[in-house]
């Protein structure tokens, strides 16, 4: 399921044009993939992050084998163009908010709910290039 809903991830980033040919996927981490630090901007990749227990089993004598519910978190690291003043600004937070609308209500399936848009954080600026992530979460339920 973490693979479809990364998939699912992608292929909504890259139907914001602007990102079309520039959007992969990196293994998580703090840092981004080293081979993706000098791809021209503006670039997106997906990010897995982790994955919480959310199946209560309401103090009975063990949960239900065949059920479990997990919260799923992923970043989208966009990393855009900088210093070219207020254009650069201007563009840069219809990038986030492009990227945000893209993704957000929306599921690969049956099995996960929508998926929810839980912010953005600044991650580097260096004179050329500013990067963010943006992180999205949702629940998805695996049954056997």
């Amino acid at each position: 399921m973490i693979v479809e809903i990364t998939q699912h991830l992608v292929d909504r980033i890259v139907s914001v044009s602007a990102l079309a040919g520039s959007t992969g996927i990196s293994l998580g981490g703090t840092e981004a993939d080293p081979t993706l630090t000098s791809i021209p901007a503006p670039a997106a990749w997906v990010v897995f992050e982790g994955a919480q227990d959310m199946t209560r089993t309401d103090g009975k004598s063990g949960a239900d084998s065949r059920y479990q519910k997990l919260n799923l978190t992923y970043s989208v690291v966009l990393v855009l163009d900088y210093g070219n003043g207020e254009t650069d600004l201007k563009n840069q937070l219809k990038l986030i908010e492009d990227v945000a609308t893209a993704v957000r209500g929306t599921s690969p399936s049956q099995l996960v709910d929508p998926i929810s848009y839980l912010g953005c954080t600044l991650l580097s600026v260096k004179p050329d290039r500013i990067a963010y992530a943006l992180t999205f979460g949702c629940i998805a339920y695996y049954t056997t």
